[in-house]
């Protein structure tokens, strides 16, 4: 593996090790944000780029985080899945994406998702559950001020009640959901 290099192109010093990635899994995003550095500040470059990373991409950096690891002594990694909207890659594509994590790389991999919690449900749960992928939901405050910034791309409706919904069904319908 090359050597890691800072800003001025010096080594990096052993106290500045990586110790965790965050892996884009999914382009789009199921929200339109008006602050939003993607979809609103001028780069138009998302659109041409694949909806959800390849097989091909995932298989590479876990064999990257393999080598780190083992270069570093470190006995574990922790991998922040990110977006756009990470649920997008759907439920069989997140289980793929990490089971080639896990089946390549030979250290403790640590899982951890921010969502915006639109797509979530019971399978969504079980599935994040039984991989012990630790996750967060966003809520950008309260529906008169969130609404007006945070909306469902497609229709522009404001996205907090659904949100706000769907987090009160998961903490009835799932055990699973509350720990």
């Amino acid at each position: 593996m090359s050597e890691l290099l800072g800003a001025d192109r010096q080594p990096l010093a052993a106290d500045t090790v990586l110790r965790q990635v965050i892996l884009k899994i999914a382009q789009r995003c199921n929200l339109d944000c008006s602050y939003c550095y993607v979809y609103h500040r001028g780069d138009d470059s998302w659109a041409t780029r694949p909806a959800v990373i390849a097989d091909a991409v995932v298989a590479r950096l876990a064999d990257r985080i393999t080598e780190h690891c083992a270069a570093h002594g470190l006995t574990g990694f922790t991998i922040e899945l990110h977006g756009g909207e990470p649920l997008l890659v759907g439920k069989a594509r997140m289980q793929r994406i990490v089971d080639i994590l896990r089946r390549r790389c030979p250290y403790q991999l640590r899982f951890e998702m921010q969502t915006n919690g639109l797509l979530l449900d019971r399978e969504w749960v079980e599935l994040l559950a039984a991989n012990q992928i630790g996750f967060g939901i966003s809520l950008d405050g309260p529906p008169e001020l969130a609404d007006q910034y945070r909306v469902v791309r497609g229709t522009g409706a404001g996205s907090t009640a659904a949100l706000l919904e769907i987090i009160a069904r998961l903490r009835t319908e799932c055990p699973e959901f509350s720990t």
